[in-house]
């Protein structure tokens, strides 16, 4: 006997299962009612059968999807009711696609044709929501992803133009992430329906990111919108064109600070770690600044400008405080302020003024066209409109043409210093009037020669000893002192030397204004030739010059009677020229 299946009852019973878990959620089982009939169509004897259910995807042969064997079913009249899934579990990924089919085996004996599903059994799928367009799902609703990819993983909500406004979406990582998009015009880019707005998710670390998104127009062709604020654990993040490009960090602790270049206003910062405050500034050094102003440019690594009008920071570390066409060229040189001031020199300053040129190292040059051109040279210049320069390294110079006061604010002098009198009112270090310099200043002169002058002998020149010039102020005295020590030997006859003092080089014996001094032949012509004998001599000579510079000079010449052999030499000569003005000022009586 060839039994048959009838499956009249299935459809029925499924729909009563789902509706009355409404309010639950949906079970994984199937109710399955039939009746088995002999060949002639009478029911089978009553009893217990063993049936196995299978569901294929083909009406014939085709893949298995599931099988099921319940043991000792009740038949009675043929009838029977069982429960798919209560043995093996029924996933509801198994009507995924149309076309399944129900086989029956009982006792072994394959039921033929095989049943297929309608869409009351495809209602199972209820945790999928394919196709739904209205309803309400109570309780949890749970999204397990198939695969790790973004379209296959995302709940989308669309407009009435099919373009999406959000999904919910599970990413590579398998973390969620909520999306809002901005539907655009897609008229010039048919792959282009929605462009980005914002993203919740949930970051790799557990932590959250809200991802803002800057909207552009699809006209243009634009395919995607770039990040610009994100706001994370870490902070509000603030991005340029790019992610990579980020502008501004506001931290949760309360800073601020640049992860690339820091720049307000209409700025450029081409180098790295800058920070450009202002309009039209440009911090081109690495690690440099500029807090405002306009048209300035810091180029130097970690220059500075602070504010002002087309400054130029160019050296490494350099710094200007503001003004305007200020330039510092030097590494770590300052410019406090001013206009058109320069400093050139490393670790130079300018504190402010016009025109101002610090070139040496360690140099300042300050006030109106001060010039500090040598190292360690300070030069201050009043507001005369006229260049004053260093002339040599670590000179301090002034240029005041009102006077220089100390003491006093109204000098009356070139230098005016207003004290109590007494020998406390000037300092000099010690030995200070007796340093060699003081002798070459104007009213006082002197040359000291360290050395032995041996005269020719039998000669009718006079020979120069020693020379010095000086320089009067005035009309009045000069007073000029000669000296020297004869040493006389070789003979222990005459031997002895004219001296005097003359303006003029060579010549003759000036009458009245020379000396004679040695060993004359009486007194010494028995002593023995090789006895040096030393003679200590001086003479003096007074002048009347108007103001000017003089040169004086003292000479000598051998005498002309000296014996045979001898030899005249002159010490250690020395000149020395003193200026006595003929009046002192005017004395004012005190009122």
């Amino acid at each position: 006997m060839k039994p048959s299946l009838n499956i009249f009852a299935v459809a029925l019973l499924a729909v009563f299962v789902l509706f009355s878990t409404t309010w639950a959620l949906s079970p994984q089982l199937i109710t399955y009612q039939g009746r088995v009939t002999d060949g002639v169509g009478e029911s089978v004897p009553d009893g217990a059968y063993n049936l196995t259910l299978s569901i294929f995807d083909a009406s014939e042969a085709g893949q298995v999807l599931w099988t099921e064997v319940q043991s000792g079913v009740t038949v009675s009249d043929g009838l029977f009711s069982v429960i798919m899934g209560s043995l093996e579990p029924l996933p509801d990924s198994i009507f995924n696609a149309e076309n399944r089919y129900l086989e029956v085996t009982v006792n072994g004996q394959t039921m033929s044709p095989r049943t297929q599903f309608t869409s009351v059994a495809y209602s199972h799928r209820v945790n999928t929501l394919d196709g739904a367009n209205a309803g309400e799902v109570s309780g949890e609703l749970r999204i397990s992803p198939k695969d790790f990819t973004t379209e296959s993983n995302a709940i989308t909500i669309v407009n009435a133009n099919d373009a999406a406004v959000a999904t919910i979406s599970v990413g590579e990582t398998g973390l969620g992430t909520i999306s809002l998009y901005d539907p655009v015009d897609s008229k010039l880019n048919p792959d282009l329906a929605s462009l980005k707005l914002l993203d919740i998710s949930v970051l790799a670390s557990g932590r959250a990111s809200i991802s803002f998104y800057d909207p552009v127009d699809s006209k243009a062709g634009t395919a995607f919108a770039e990040k610009k604020v994100e706001m994370n654990y870490d902070g509000i993040i603030m991005f340029g064109e790019s992610e990579s490009d980020t502008n501004l960090v506001v931290a949760p602790n309360g800073d601020i600070r640049g992860l690339g270049q820091l720049t307000m206003g209409e700025n450029s910062s081409s180098g790295t770690e800058t920070s450009v405050l202002g309009f039209n500034n440009t911090a081109a050094g690495d690690s440099s600044s500029i807090g405002g102003g306009s048209a300035n440019v810091a180029d130097g690594t970690a220059s500075t400008i602070g504010g002002g009008f087309q400054n130029t920071a160019g050296g490494t570390g350099a710094m200007i405080g503001g003004g305007s066409s200020n330039t510092t060229a030097g590494d770590y040189a300052t410019i406090a302020g001013g206009q058109f001031n320069s400093a050139e020199g490393s670790f130079a300053t300018v504190p402010g003024g016009q025109d101002n040129v610090a070139s040496g190292g360690w140099s300042q040059a300050s006030g109106r066209r001060a010039q500090a051109m040598h190292d360690g040279a300070f030069v201050w210049a009043d507001h005369t409109d006229a260049d004053f320069a260093s002339t040599a390294p670590d000179q301090f110079i002034i240029r005041a043409s009102g006077g220089v006061g100390i003491g006093t604010d109204n000098p009356t002098a070139m230098l005016d210093v207003v004290g109590p009198a007494g020998n406390d009112a000037v300092k000099f270090p010690d030995d200070a009037l007796s340093a060699p310099e003081l002798l070459d200043e104007p009213g006082i002169a002197g040359t000291y020669r360290d050395a032995t002058v041996e005269l020719a002998q039998k000669s009718n020149d006079m020979m120069d000893l020693a020379v010095t010039a000086i320089t009067t102020p005035a009309d009045g005295y000069i007073m000029v002192r000669g000296g020297t020590t004869l040493i006389a030997s070789g003979t222990n006859k005459r031997n002895q030397a004219y001296l005097q003092i003359d303006e003029n080089s060579g010549g003759g014996l000036l009458p009245a204004f020379y000396v004679v001094a040695g060993p004359g032949s009486v007194d010494y012509d028995k002593d023995s030739p090789d006895i040096e004998h030393y003679v200590p001599v001086s003479i003096d000579r007074i002048y009347f010059k108007p103001a000017g510079t003089y040169e004086f000079r003292i000479e000598a010449r051998a005498h002309a009677q000296n014996g045979d052999g001898s030899v005249t030499q002159m010490l250690n000569p020395r000149i020395s020229a003193l200026f006595i003005p003929t009046a002192y000022g005017a004395l004012v009586q005190p009122n």
